[in-house]
């Protein structure tokens, strides 16, 4: 697989979740805030949610929130002062999101500190499941429809754009690859004639663009323990899969694009 770091990369949010079996420790306030005073130079903004979750779904980003029925143990949201990165921690998982990307071994630097900073204070008894996702808005100058994808993006992600004498508005598909019995990667696609494939209004702050045609591609790889033995939770190990992970889904999305687009890309096609 290609490591190119695209200048121009449509990454819109990573999102990055580690699940764990019940840590005890992790249900009290004061262990919470004790993994936040180590990483509080870097995620200054602390609170305190209780009855909430934090997801990341099949057809949007982690930054969504849903309430759950009274009682549910509190989680602990910290975020950096810009609010683009946020890590939100709970009895069973800790969810790190992030709306400005700059590449994947930036943000497993940043993964590293926080595992570390988990594992130390609480140290969890596992690795039960680990997700990660890109959220990718891709635009293109010279796309006003559907029609305009042909030669950007792989055809097969095009979708039935001329079963009618008109041109389709919109597109959307969903596709599942098994990569190995512990390892999946789902891929939400589709165009879209106007938006934005995440919530510029939701509480991580996203870059301002303007709206208009954009493609989606979503990509979620998950590792889960397998069922024989639960394997124990180090950094490097967490870090083990999530570059696995990534490897695959950095496969997918060189897969699903042209070079015409990695060219724009890399900015070189004097269109921006």
């Amino acid at each position: 697989m290609s490591n190119e770091v695209y200048p121009h990369a449509p990454v819109r949010f990573v999102g990055f979740i580690l699940v764990f079996p019940l840590s005890p420790k992790l249900e009290r306030r004061e262990t919470k805030d004790a993994v936040y005073e180590r990483l509080q130079e870097t995620f200054p903004l602390l609170e305190h949610q209780g009855g909430m979750r934090v997801a990341i779904p099949i057809a949007g980003p982690a930054v969504g929130q849903m309430p759950l029925q009274e009682g549910m143990p509190e989680k602990a949201r910290m975020m950096n002062r810009e609010r683009t990165r946020s890590i939100t921690l709970g009895p069973r998982m800790i969810a790190i999101e992030n709306t400005e990307h700059e590449s994947f071994p930036h943000l497993r630097e940043v993964l590293e500190h926080i595992l570390e900073a988990l594992v130390e204070v609480a140290g969890p008894a596992g690795m039960s499941a680990v997700k990660l996702q890109y959220v990718d808005e891709i635009r293109h100058p010279a796309v006003h429809g559907t029609a305009n994808w042909k030669g950007l993006i792989e055809d097969s992600l095009l979708g039935p754009t001329s079963l009618l004498e008109l041109e389709a508005q919109q597109t959307a598909g969903v596709a599942v690859y098994q990569h190995d019995p512990h390892t999946q990667l789902r891929l939400v696609y589709g165009a879209a004639p106007d938006g934005f494939a995440v919530d510029p209004d939701g509480p991580l702050r996203v870059q301002a663009r303007e709206s208009g045609p954009f493609f989606r591609l979503e990509l979620e790889a998950e590792w889960t323990a397998p069922e024989e033995a639960l394997p124990p939770l180090t950094v490097a190990d967490a870090l083990t899969v999530a570059d696995t992970l990534h490897e695959l889904i950095g496969q997918a999305f060189e897969g699903a694009i042209t070079d015409n687009l990695r060219e724009h890309f890399r900015g070189s096609d004097g269109e921006r």
